[in-house]
This record gives C-alpha cells, structure tokens and sequence, in this order.
C-alpha cells in the first residue's frame, strides 16, 4: 500500500468569539493511504434560534457539530477510499442531510416563526486526500457554502473550491457579502460540490471557514498570514498558535482553520522553500495592500488581477 507523504500532524484551530458558544466546528482523519480534513461553520444569522433539547445552544453550534460528525462517519466508513469521488460525493451528502433532519428540535411553545431562519444550517469544506499512481496524490475538495478548501505550494495560494454564492468572486466578495446559495439545513435540499485533483508533492492543503479570509481586504492577505507565522516561529506548534493568534486579532467572527502537509519532510525544509515566495509576495503584493487606503479599491483590484492568475489557476482549468 502505498503511503502519503505527510509531515506533521494537521495544524488545526477553532477559535471562539463566544467561549462554549462558537459556531464553527472541524475534523480531521486518517485510514491507510487516505486522508481527509474537514471544517464547518454553523451559519449563526439564520440559526441563531436557541432550544431547551440543545441546553440552550444554537442551531447553527449543534448544525456544525453534527455534519462535522456524521461526515467523519463516512470517512471512517470507507467510502471515500475506491470508487469515484463524485458517487462518494453524494453517498455523504445524502448522510450528513439526513443526520441534520433527523436531529430537528422539538417545537417549543410560543416560538415565533421569523423570515430568512433555517433550521439547523451550517457551511462545509474538506478535502479527501488519497496516495495515487506515479508519485501524485489525488486531492479532492468537498463543499457546501463559502468555506473555502486551499492548496499552497512554492507558487502561492489556489482556492480549490468555489464559494456558493451570488457573489463568488473572492476579491469582490472582501467588500460585499454575497447570499449563500447552498448550504446544509433541515430546511432545503444541499448539492455537495466535488472535483478531484492529481497534483505531485510537496504542497499543502487547507480548509478555513470565512472568520479566517473574511476580515482582510484582498485574498493574498491569507496567503501572507500563513508565511509570516510560518516563517517566524521555531516549530509546527509555535506556528499554529501564532497563527491563530494573528487571525484572532483582527476576525469578527469563530475562525477555524485545518491544514495538512505532504512531501517536504521536515518543518526546515518547508520553511527554507517558502522563504523566497514570502520575500516575493511581502514585496510584489502586501507592502503595497497595507499602505494603502481601505476605500481605494481599484488599486486592490489591480493588485488582484496579477495575483489571481495562480490563485483561480485550478478552479478556471489552468492548475
């Protein structure tokens, strides 16, 4: 059998803007040549209903938790281990749905029915990733709603999944909410979004909920927050605090962030080969971002038309 090349174990947080109360929720697995991370964020706007059955917790805490354990079920179930992505897709999909209905809360007395609430809803973004022939490992990122699967590598950030939403471009989306469009509740049917990758090592991969991308203004700020921890600190633990710490400084919102490595070998090594893209990305990109007003867009946006060339590259067919 042949085994993936991962380096660490997964750097992952899930940090609170409520103690007890936050509304995100992760994962992570391993079975054999398999892998798979998993991050999901309880929508707390239209789930911020409360129930006696849930000791008073939120719609969206428990709808986050529950997706985040029925999808670990399939994992550790196999399903994702033959076959094709696509049907194992759906096979989750129909699972974590029906785990969700099947947990509805009782309707309590004198509950008032309000516009634009769900019923226990909640966003998704893993990743499945499985040893494949000829040195490549197949990558493939599952989602509903706008948490978002990554894969970073010598040349930069790529999102991998594209945000549900009617406002999916990733710069525009820094300065105007979009509606979800697809999302996990009781209420609606979900479409698991599904593509699968054949990509060679070394490179990383990623799942963040929106609390980690969402309070920057431009996508490559992400991308610069992850260098910066990773190259200032003296260990994968040291790194994942700190990042952690920088993301909470500034989020309005729970942040959960999960992150996998395959084929650098050892914590050096990843850090002498980002240390060129860093210098690259603080010079080309960031100095210019911070020194520049918030209101001025356009010079965001012409930022943003160079760097997303790799950043769109596998989700426009060029990865």
């Amino acid at each position: 059998m042949t085994m993936l090349p991962l380096d660490f174990h997964p750097l992952h947080f899930c940090g609170q803007i409520r103690p007890d109360l936050g509304e995100d929720n992760w994962c992570y697995g391993f079975a054999g040549d398999s892998a798979m991370i998993g991050i999901f964020d309880g929508c707390g706007g239209s789930g911020a209903r409360t129930h006696a059955a849930y000791k008073s917790k939120s719609e969206a805490y428990m709808a986050s938790r529950l997706a985040s354990g029925a999808f670990y079920e399939c994992f550790q179930k196999g399903i994702f281990e033959n076959g094709n992505p696509e049907e194992a897709a759906r096979w989750a999909e129909a699972y974590i749905a029906q785990r969700i209905r099947d947990n509805v809360p009782p309707k309590e007395a004198g509950a008032i029915s309000i516009k634009g609430m769900r019923t226990l809803p909640t966003t998704m973004a893993a990743v499945l990733i499985r040893a494949g022939a000829q040195d490549e490992i197949l990558v493939t990122p599952v989602w509903a709603g706008d948490s978002r699967v990554y894969l970073l590598d010598g040349s930069g950030l790529s999102q991998l999944s594209m945000d549900d939403s009617n406002q999916p471009d990733p710069m525009e989306g820094q300065y105007d909410d979009g509606l979800l469009t697809n999302l996990f509740c009781a209420d609606n049917p979900v479409k698991l979004n599904c593509r699968t990758y054949r990509i060679k090592p070394p490179f990383m991969v990623l799942a963040a909920t929106d609390g980690c991308y969402g309070y920057v203004s431009t996508p490559m700020e992400l991308e610069g927050m992850i260098l910066h921890t990773m190259l200032e600190t003296s260990s994968v633990a040291q790194w994942e605090e700190n990042l952690q710490n920088l993301i909470a400084s500034f989020a309005g919102d729970d942040h959960t962030l999960c992150l996998m490595s395959f084929g650098y070998s050892s914590f050096e090594n990843i850090q002498r080969m980002f240390s060129a893209r860093y210098t690259h990305l603080r010079e080309k990109y960031l100095e210019k971002v911070w020194t520049t007003p918030w209101e001025d867009r356009d010079t965001r946006r012409s930022l943003w038309r160079d760097y997303r060339k790799n950043y769109m590259k596998y989700l426009e067919g060029d990865g």
